[in-house]
């Protein structure tokens, strides 16, 4: 029953549905309808026998951005099925996904699935091999259907065929295992850069592009990521008219919430990829910081004269370059606590001299954080491995919470009497660990901290936990 709820609560309550039958009338169900709605699907389970509404879906044609509209590909087909069949889809999603993970059934070079609910999860599982179609001494990155391939070598040549081979050999597994892979839809979706330093004074076999987008990065033949930060600063630009717009000096939202707004629709903009397009030049990367400043202005009200330090103090926000090293240092942080994560290796086991360029005067970004990390005296052998165990979804975990101790009012109790109402309490669960938590809010951020004094697994040092925002 907890699955069933959990499935309806997980739910857009916004979602179309062709039957009739929406979230909003499933999540006010009454316990005994749901009983009845559970039985149904343990029945459809056992029987595989589904009503046809259940199969019918009302397809609504999107069309791509910057594709010509006159083209019927280049429209993306948006499927709009039962309420009642997507909770149920949700359901089995949420099993499948924990049997794959609690397993290790999905290889590290795989990303996270998107889309629709169970679909996105079979294509997933369906798409999987395809990595084994790759030559052990090529690269492949997989996210979803985005799929990359990558090699070095000291010749253009034997590169060049390395990759051909490669491709014929993933064509040949593509058309095996039944995807689509034409030539009119593939090839014009498809992009091939040579990351090099010197100039290509020879016209090149390949079909060599200046740059190729992958997972929403642009990544130039020379690194320099002057593109993205281009494409970047107008896609800013655009979320930056709505600031302008709400944040009217006679009638416009407040300083909270257009900082809310510049957060949400700028600042994430910048974030995305920051640890990637990071390791730009200087003054490429200062591009960016008119956008930054500007949106500060507006959503304080300040004059165009207003000096930028005390815009970022007076926000509470950090400059960009400050806020990139932050990123940095939390990306850094959280690969060294995921061994399993393919940029465990990439960043602490590769020599720092793999990050720095020979003709480059200084380091790139993971070459920096590494040093703002010593300065910092932060010691990463203090991290341990992030595994979680996640409980499976279709068994019952109810937690007994006893808030007898809040039925007090503080003063009106003193302190004797709290003390032996909690040894009270410590003795009669004498059998369980004690955590003592706390949380506080300041303005507009809060912060919570829990210690585990009693626990055998615990060292001195891993005893406590903290986090703010």
């Amino acid at each position: 029953m907890e699955e069933l709820k959990n499935s309806v609560n997980k739910s857009n309550e916004s979602a179309a549905c062709p039957d009739g039958v929406y979230y909003q009338f499933l999540r006010h169900l009454p316990e005994s309808c749901l009983h009845t709605l559970l039985k149904l699907f343990n029945n459809i389970w056992t029987t595989g026998d589904i009503r046809p509404s259940c199969t019918e879906a009302s397809v609504v044609p999107i069309p791509k951005p910057g594709k010509d509209p006159s083209d019927p590909s280049n429209y993306r087909p948006i499927a709009l099925t039962s309420c009642l069949c997507k909770t149920l889809e949700r359901m089995v999603n949420d099993r499948l996904v924990h049997v794959l993970e609690s397993s290790n059934l999905l290889p590290k070079e795989n990303g996270v699935p998107q889309g629709s609910i169970l679909s996105s999860m079979l294509f997933n599982l369906k798409i999987n091999n395809i990595i084994n179609s790759v030559f052990k001494h090529v690269n492949a990155s997989l996210f979803v259907d985005h799929f990359a391939i990558y090699a070095e070598a000291k010749h253009l040549q034997h590169l060049e065929r390395t990759i051909q081979l490669c491709i014929n050999n993933v064509q040949k597994w593509v058309s095996e295992n039944g995807f689509k892979f034409s030539v009119s839809v593939s090839v014009s979706k498809t992009t091939c850069v040579h990351f090099q330093r010197q100039r290509i004074y020879t016209k090149p076999a390949l079909h060599l592009k200046g740059e190729a987008k992958f997972l929403g990065v642009f990544f130039d033949q020379k690194l320099t990521f002057k593109n993205h930060v281009t494409y970047l600063k107008k896609k800013c630009l655009k979320a930056l008219n709505l600031l302008r717009v709400v944040g009217h000096t006679d009638w416009g939202s407040d300083r909270a919430t257009l900082l809310k707004l510049y957060r949400t629709l700028v600042r994430s903009k910048l974030d995305y990829g920051s640890v990637v397009y990071g390791s730009a030049k200087k003054h490429v990367l200062r591009a960016l910081d008119p956008i930054h400043h500007q949106s500060l202005r507006i959503a304080l009200g300040a004059f165009r004269t207003s000096p930028i330090k005390s815009l970022c103090a007076e926000a509470g926000e950090p400059s960009l370059e400050h806020r990139r090293i932050k990123l940095a240092f939390n990306y850094v942080l959280k690969s060294k606590s995921l061994p399993r994560n393919p940029c465990h290796d990439v960043v602490f086991e590769a020599p720092l001299s793999d990050f720095s360029a020979v003709t480059k005067p200084e380091p790139n970004l993971v070459a920096n954080t590494f040093e703002h990390i010593k300065n910092a005296k932060i010691n990463l052998n203090t991290i341990d491995n992030l595994h979680v165990q996640c409980p499976s979804s279709w068994e019952e975990h109810k937690i007994n919470v006893d808030i007898s101790l809040t039925k007090q009012k503080k003063e009106n109790t003193s302190e004797v009497a709290y003390k032996k109402d909690f040894f009270r309490m410590k003795e009669k669960f004498s059998n369980h660990y004690a955590v003592f938590t706390d949380g506080s809010k300041l303005d507009e951020k809060v912060a919570a901290a829990a210690y585990f004094p009693e626990h055998p697994s615990n060292s001195p040092e891993r005893r406590g936990i903290c986090f703010q925002c």
